[in-house]
């Protein structure tokens, strides 16, 4: 209603008062030192100022008589020479306004161009009219440079320093006391603002400003507060807060610092609150140098959304922390974060979450590291996903180790066109130390699907070696359908002797043997075989294979000495020399067994 008339009208008050100080800062003046330099040395500076003075002088004066002589010389020839020139301006009538102007005459001195000496200056009346200006003439005078006299005794020096007091302070008057109002008010909206800084045993600086509105939009409310103490120390506080019906939020700070400690903390909250969306968020930092350096922070974050226009909704949250520790000893740091979120789109519903964790330590001899993530998805009955991520290693001057897992599980179901659900695991490790090293590689999985049907597949490697003994193995399973097959290879290697084994295995039905039919005997294989005696078609069949391969060792070896040459940074090892570069090697003739 406040927009029925054109007319508005509203009111503007603006007031600001500074109340003075009495107090004073002093600052330290060394402007001693530079009394005494300037006294001990104010002799050898007049006697450079006087010496420079004359040089100047002599220069100024020999440079000012030579051009005086050819100034001179040059005004005399062309006086001589050549007589005055006179120019002749003809008479003309300036139009529209009708102002005749008669002829008039410029004479140029003898010597040159560049200056007049006599100028006739026209006259000139308006048509029509009895107003007529007569003509007149203007002579110059010549251009003469006169003589100059600098007289033999000019005496010019520095003037006599004399220190009457010290000052060994500068005064600043210390800062007043700062009041600032603001107010406006009109048919829509009325601001008041007051803002105000106090300097006394504290300063303090003080903020309020709200509004008033018939819009409630517009209504708010900021109040602020920030306060800096002196006593023993400096600890500066702030606090500041908004209301508004839509947002609101607050914020708290503080900062100590002294000669044995520092300590930090502030704390942030809001809020936002709209038809669609609600949203909450809280942030707080802390640290200290008590016992050690040590911060923490920790954020947590809400949100809740929800839309009948596009069908959908979103709630949710995400907490963060990390703490970080350090002395000259060691340093860590920790870190973890966690979300979820669960909603609807249309007509399903979904879901999901994610966790982390994150750590390092780290001193002079050793670091530690690890990582964790999990994370899980899920989408009413069609899609389900679990994910588990591990990570850790650890590192010293005599050992490095790392280690590294995973697994998942996943189902997805398409109605009438495809379904899977799996599940995997994977391990790894590695350990190395001097002359030792360790490894370890693991995989499972298992991925049943409408298409093809693979129940079972694993892998596994391990390498173990030191300078005694070396190992190796690798085993391999794979299921499919009612059948299996498993291997298993080991190598290994000690002082005595080197071993490899080898084994497998076959396991399944022979059903199929039913449908292969031999053509010349009109049966099939298995009737062939007549597995009928010994087995049925229902049973399974087993096939294994085993085999091993030894090595022993002669411990009576031939030995080979090498010269080596053992220096005090180095090794070395002569090389073969030929006598004879050009020597040919001739290899005699001979025969092949069992060939021609």
């Amino acid at each position: 209603e406040f927009l029925k008339t054109t007319k508005q009208s509203f009111d503007l008050s603006v007031k600001a008062q500074y109340k003075k100080n009495t107090h004073r800062h002093s600052i330290t003046n060394p402007l001693a030192v530079l009394y005494e330099f300037t006294s001990q040395n104010i002799k050898s500076f007049d006697k450079h100022f006087e010496k420079a003075r004359n040089n100047a002088l002599g220069f100024v004066t020999k440079s000012y008589n030579d051009a005086k002589i050819k100034f001179d010389k040059y005004k005399a020839e062309k006086s001589h020479d050549e007589l005055p020139r006179t120019f002749q301006i003809p008479g003309y009538t300036v139009p529209v306004v009708n102002v005749e102007v008669s002829p008039f005459t410029v004479e140029m001195s003898a010597f040159g161009y560049g200056i007049p000496k006599a100028v006739s200056m026209p006259s000139f009346s308006i048509l029509g009219s009895n107003i007529r200006v007569p003509s007149y003439t203007l002579i110059l005078p010549s251009l003469e440079l006169p003589v100059l006299q600098v007289p033999r005794n000019l005496k010019l020096s520095l003037p006599d320093f004399k220190e009457l007091c010290t000052i060994s302070h500068i005064f600043i008057p210390a800062m007043g006391n700062i009041t600032f109002d603001f107010s406006f008010k009109s048919s829509v909206i009325s601001l008041n603002t007051n803002a105000e800084v106090f300097n006394q045993s504290d300063i303090v600086a003080h903020l309020l400003s709200s509004s008033s509105s018939v819009i409630d939009v517009l209504q708010y409310k900021l109040e602020g507060t920030t306060r800096l103490t002196r006593k023993r120390g400096l600890k500066l506080a702030t606090a500041l807060s908004l209301s508004n019906k839509f947002v609101e939020g607050s914020h708290n700070s503080t900062v100590s610092l002294t000669k044995k400690n520092m300590e930090a903390s502030v704390a942030t909250t809001a809020k936002v609150q709209i038809p669609i969306l609600r949203i909450n968020f809280k942030q707080e930092l802390n640290g200290n140098t008590k016992s050690k350096p040590t911060v923490s922070s920790s954020m947590e974050f809400k949100y809740d959304f929800n839309s009948s226009m596009l069908y959908s909704t979103a709630k949710g949250a995400v907490d963060h922390k990390l703490i970080l520790e350090s002395l000259t000893s060691y340093f860590s740091i920790e870190s973890s974060t966690k979300g979820d979120v669960k909603g609807s789109v249309l007509s399903w519903d979904y879901s999901g979450t994610i966790a982390s964790e994150a750590n390092t330590y780290l001193n002079s001899k050793s670091t530690r590291s690890s990582v964790k993530l999990q994370g899980t998805s899920k989408i009413d009955d069609i899609w389900n996903l679990d994910v588990k991520e591990n990570f850790a290693g650890e590192a010293t001057l005599q050992r490095i180790y790392s280690l590294w897992e995973h697994s998942m599980k996943n189902h997805l179901k398409l109605e009438g066109l495809f379904f899977t659900n799996g599940e995997h695991t994977s391990k790894a490790t590695l350990e190395l130390s001097p002359w030792e090293m360790s490894a370890f590689v693991q995989v499972h999985a298992s991925q049943p699907n409408s298409f093809l049907d693979i129940p079972d597949l694993g892998q596994e490697v391990a390498l173990n070696a030191n300078t005694k003994n070396q190992k190796i193995r690798w085993k391999n399973e794979v299921r499919v359908h009612s059948g299996s097959f498993q291997n298993h290879v080991e190598l290994s290697n000690d002082q005595e002797k080197a071993h490899l084994d080898i084994a497998g295995s076959l396991e399944g039905h022979l059903r199929f043997l039913k449908n292969i039919i031999l053509p010349v005997y009109g049966k099939s294989l298995w009737d062939f075989l007549k597995l009928d005696v010994t087995t049925s078609i229902g049973r399974r069949q087993h096939l294994r294979v085993s085999t091993a391969f030894v090595y022993t060792k002669n411990p009576n070896g031939y030995s080979f000495s090498i010269p080596v040459k053992v220096l005090a940074d180095e090794f070395i090892i002569p090389g073969l020399k030929l006598n004879d570069l050009n020597s040919v090697l001739v290899m005699p003739t001979f025969h092949v067994p069992f060939t021609d």
